[in-house]
Formats: C-alpha cells, structure tokens, sequence
C-alpha cells in the first residue's frame, strides 16, 4: 500500500476529491492509504491562527513556522511507529518538476509515508525547509495554494498502483514521456475510438459530413490492431 498525508488548511478540497471516482475506490479497497489533516489541529491559540505578516515587510501572508513543525514532528513519529519511512514533501513553485518516472518511483515505495505540505498565501516560513526532505512543483506558474498540485500527486500515482485500474494495461497503454538532452521527448496515446461505428453529422457549412472507425480497428485481429495502434502513436517535444 502506499501511503499518503496531507496536511492543508483546506481540508475539504483534498476529502471530496480523493473520495471519489478511481482514487475513492482505491481508498475503499486499501489499495492507497490517504490521511488529510487541518494544519490548524495544531496551533495553540484560540483562533487557531496557521498565517502571519512577512517579517521584513511584503504582500501578503506566510503559513506560521510553529504549527507546521508539530504537523511533521507528529506524523513523522506516527509513521515511525508504523513502520513506515516519513519522507516530507513540500508542494512549491520552485521545487523539482513532477514528472511521470517520479509518480512511478512513489508508486512502488510502499514502505514509505509522504507527508505532502499544502502552502498557501504566500507560502512558507522558511524555517520549514529544514524538516523538508523534498521539493516539487508541478509546473513553472503560481497557483493560490498547494492543494491542487499535491491532488495530482495522488491521482497520479494512486492510478499505477497495481489493481487500482480495471484493465492492467491502461496505465501501461497511455502516454509515456522519455526525457532526453533537448526535454521530454512525448510518445502520445494512438487514436482511441468507441461506438457508433460510423458517425454522420452537419458542419457550419450545412454539408453532410461522415467519420468511420479504421477497419483495421474493428476487424478483431489483434495483432493488426497492435501494430496499426503503435504506428499511430506520434512523437512531439516539451522543453523543460
């Protein structure tokens, strides 16, 4: 099992989504093991306050040193007792480049807890960092908080876990990216089709117009359809 905690100041966001669709059904079926925490269960105060003004004077507000301390200190010491190796990973614009060989790396350290940090206003103090083992962003733009990217952590490694997608071959099956010299080198999904067969309809001009599935798609030859499929697939490139 894989295993996850999160800690966010909005909850509710990583809840709905992880509880539905593939990631909800991998949850039921013990398949991952997501925990998402309040960062406020750990201040002290009365308002439970997780932000304050930037020392040294700037917009916004940065997410408080002490109650993300406590978070780590006490999901590292729960991970410990479980067995388990707490790895902290803090969800940040600067951080490495999440990428598809990372989600698999995740995907197959079962003996390990993520702790994903959610930021928010304007981040982080930065004495967090000393208890971060790692770093990740999932694309170079700023987004208001930390909640979507570690989302797409979890979805995207939930999805390889063995058993977790009906067909063993769609994880498989789909885009794949090779980095190289020059950036991702992207092999992309082949055309996939469903029914009906034989498609008509009318364009803006008012013509009738008519697609067709491939035939080689819906003549049952497998091996046909595995070697039509893979000469469809196209190349492209994504700088880095």
């Amino acid at each position: 099992m894989v295993h996850f905690d999160i800690v966010t100041v909005f909850p509710d966001i990583i809840e709905n989504y992880c509880n539905t669709s593939i990631i909800g059904r991998a949850r039921k079926a013990e398949k991952v093991n997501i925990s998402v925490h309040d960062l406020r269960s750990w201040t002290a105060d009365k308002h439970r306050t997780v932000d304050d003004r930037v020392f040294g004077g700037g917009a916004g507000m940065l997410l408080k040193v002490a109650p993300l301390y406590k978070a780590i200190q006490a999901l590292s010491e729960k991970s410990v007792a479980k067995g388990l190796t707490p790895r902290v990973v803090a969800t940040v614009a600067s951080g490495e480049l999440f990428n598809q060989h990372k989600a698999e790396l995740m995907a197959s350290s079962t003996d390990v807890n993520y702790i994903l940090l959610c930021g928010h206003y304007e981040g982080f103090d930065a004495r967090v960092y000393e208890w971060v083992h790692e770093e990740l962003t999932i694309g170079p733009y700023i987004l208001t908080g930390g909640e979507l990217p570690a989302l797409i952590v979890i979805d995207s490694v939930t999805r390889l876990i063995p058993g977790v997608l009906g067909n063993s071959f769609s994880a498989q099956e789909e885009t794949t990216f090779m980095p190289d010299q020059d950036g991702i080198a992207v092999l992309g999904e082949h055309p996939q089709f469903t029914s009906p067969a034989v498609f008509n309809f009318v364009d803006n001009n008012g013509t009738e117009q008519t697609r067709v599935v491939p035939e080689v798609l819906r003549s049952g030859n497998h091996k046909k359809i595995a070697e039509e499929n893979q000469k469809q697939r196209s190349k492209s490139r994504l700088a880095l």
